[in-house]
């Protein structure tokens, strides 16, 4: 079953890496995305992430800072993959 769901993230760009990998967590069952696409073209952006658990689909909204973040330092080992400007 898959469920789509919209959210904003909610982490400062000095966050601890594990708060921010949290903004990211499936709102359905609370789990580790198995996959984050960020796509920062404009001044905000959006992550989409997808849950391999519940199969369920969440649209996160970032402010300008927090894609700053995810460009620079984005949590190691997280699957976070921003998107650069040729892979749109």
């Amino acid at each position: 079953m898959s469920c789509a769901f919209h959210d904003v993230a909610r982490f400062k760009p000095g966050d601890h890496p594990d708060l921010v990998e949290a903004a990211f967590c499936c709102q359905r069952c609370l789990r580790r995305p198995a996959l984050v696409i960020v796509d920062a073209r404009d001044r905000g952006g959006c992550a989409w992430c997808y849950c391999a658990v519940c199969q369920a689909h969440t649209e996160v909204g970032l402010d300008t800072e927090q894609l700053l973040r995810l460009r620079l330092a984005p949590p190691r080992g997280a699957p976070i993959h921003v998107l650069a400007a040729y892979e749109i």
